[in-house]
């Protein structure tokens, strides 16, 4: 019986031998894997991040981006405005030198009046409003045609001819209209031109 207890014990020495081999070889499967899992994790990690990163990048630079033109678009409001201020303060000055019918205004009348008489013809009415009445028929009677009242005008002169079929409207309302984006042109280089 001591043989079989000795070839029972060295089979079971034998089976916890195998067992231990087998269970530290799964632990070194086990290790590696983990080990490789660890690895995938980490690669990832690193993609997430630097997504992430590009994401974050992206979004400033949109951020940026969105403000530098919010800061373009409140700069040209900003001169828009001050130059509609300017031109606006321009037209009540005329409107006031319009009442005073000496002078540079004077000469200006009697000049946009010669100007629409050669377009149209001799046979011409200058209409003037009622503060530049006296002076239009002084216009009128230099340049040998008739002056009659406009009570619509501010100030500036109506060329119409007789007939009434031709008509140049040379009224500070319609010069300012008709020459807005130069007169703002100007308006702006004035204004701004130490900052250019």
């Amino acid at each position: 019986m001591e043989g079989v207890s000795k070839i029972n014990k060295k089979i079971m020495n034998d089976a916890i031998t195998e067992a231990n081999g087998i269970i530290s070889e799964a632990k070194e499967k086990a290790a590696e894997l983990k080990g490789i899992e660890q690895q995938k994790t980490n690669a990832e990690k690193k993609v997430i991040q630097e997504n992430g990163k590009k994401n974050a990048e992206r979004e400033e630079q949109r951020i940026l981006s969105s403000a530098n033109l919010e800061s373009h678009n409140l700069r040209l409001q900003s001169t828009d405005a001050m130059i509609n201020d300017a031109v606006s303060k321009a037209e009540t000055q005329l409107k006031k030198m319009s009442k005073d019918t000496t002078g540079r205004y004077k000469k200006a009348l009697k000049l946009l009046a010669k100007e629409g008489i050669e377009a149209i013809g001799k046979e011409s009415v200058l209409y003037f409003n009622e503060d530049n009445l006296g002076a239009g028929k002084e216009i009128a009677k230099e340049l040998g045609v008739k002056a009659e009242k406009n009570k619509d005008l501010l100030g500036g002169v109506i060329i119409e001819n007789t007939a009434g079929d031709l008509r140049i409207d040379n009224s500070i309302g319609r010069i300012l209209e008709r020459d807005a984006d130069k007169i703002r042109g100007k308006v702006a280089k004035i204004l701004f031109k130490s900052k250019t």
